[in-house]
């Protein structure tokens, strides 16, 4: 299965909320801890075959920093997508899932999930 998971909100405790700053201003957040739970289940999913896909509305440039975050937390992973934060959003979220033939994404964002769920896609919304 092509299983797609939000980071901040899912995989942290908490959601961020990324402002245009230079990069090296971004790096704290590789302090950030996971949530526990959502790893552990993660790496259950990574174990038994299925394809893991993280969708996040971090800056894209974030990219490299975010797959890091997740090697630290050993968070495995097949792909990594930063589609930005601001308006379009649950769209651009939305093209790759469709892109990446995700069959199922975790989010704890109700318009994202309602966005999928409108097109076809099976979401969860992750509280």
């Amino acid at each position: 299965m092509r299983i797609g998971v939000d980071c901040d909100g899912v995989l942290t405790p908490f959601s961020y909320s990324a402002r245009k700053l230079p990069w090296l201003l971004y790096l704290p957040i590789i302090f950030i801890p996971s949530r526990r739970t959502m790893t552990e289940i993660v790496r259950k999913w990574a174990k038994a075959g299925d394809e893991i896909i993280i969708v996040s509305a971090r800056p894209k440039e974030l990219t490299g920093l975010t797959k890091l975050w997740l090697r630290l937390h050993k968070i495995p992973f097949n792909q990594v997508f930063c589609v930005g934060l601001g308006e379009g959003v649950e769209s651009r979220k939305l093209e790759i899932a469709k892109q990446q033939r995700i069959e199922i994404l975790f989010d704890d964002n109700e318009c994202t999930v309602r966005v999928l769920r409108e097109n076809g896609i099976k979401a969860i919304l992750f509280k």
